[in-house]
């Protein structure tokens, strides 16, 4: 059977198999729904032979729903990896509150730091959870969720090159703390490296997304 494209009829192929194409209109149909019972390519055509000055302008996008849900498959492990992170940081947190409580008329600037990493771990592991499960039940990533976790993962690890910096030098242990100055010089060192952490994670979170090369990638690592 052969089909015909019009300025009034645009047409969207998605070849399921050499004897089943699906045909449909996508200017009437918002959304259509194609089964997939094997793996294999898949190839999605859109067409529009209406007038070069007048033609219509199609968009959307194309989410793909397997067994476990919308989350891609090699996504999947992380899925799990959060979720257990998550269970396992709630676990230490806890311990590490307990024992800070008991000896609490003893403790130093590197315990007090020790808690705000436990803790932006914990966020970090949580807020990705949660991401992910939003991603797998609906089909798109939740902006808001997957800034948030990018900003505890980068203000966990400037909160521990800070940790390591004073720590290395004495502060808290040998002398009270720095003079200003040389603190201010940490601070805008671990804003630096925060800010970069962050811009590393969204690359790497949208990667597959806007197809950045692995090239690119292992350059601004």
């Amino acid at each position: 059977k052969s089909y015909t494209c019009n300025s009034g009829r645009p047409l969207a192929t998605f070849n399921t198999g050499a004897d089943n194409v699906c045909i449909f209109n996508p200017a009437k149909q918002k959304e259509v729904t194609v089964p997939i019972k094997a793996t294999d390519a898949y190839l999605l055509t859109v067409a529009n032979c209406g007038k070069g000055t007048g033609a219509t302008l199609l968009k959307g996008q194309v989410t793909v729903k397997q067994a476990h849900g919308y989350l891609p498959g090699n996504k999947v492990w992380s899925f799990h990896w959060w979720r257990w992170f998550t269970v396992v940081n709630a676990f230490l947190c806890v311990m590490w509150i307990v024992a800070a409580g008991r000896h609490r008329n003893a403790l130093m600037y590197v315990h007090a730091m020790i808690t705000w990493l436990a803790f932006a771990a914990l966020m970090e592991g949580a807020l990705s959870f949660f991401q992910h499960r939003e991603w797998n039940n609906s089909g798109s990533q939740h902006r808001i969720l997957v800034a948030a976790a990018m900003g505890f993962y980068g203000v966990k690890y400037a909160a521990t090159l800070l940790l390591l910096m004073e720590s290395a030098s004495g502060s808290g242990f040998v002398i009270a703390r720095f003079a200003m100055s040389a603190e201010l010089k940490m601070n805008m060192v671990c804003v630096v490296f925060l800010l970069m952490q962050f811009i590393w994670k969204m690359f790497i979170s949208y990667k597959d997304q806007y197809m950045i090369t692995p090239q690119f990638i292992m350059a601004i690592t």
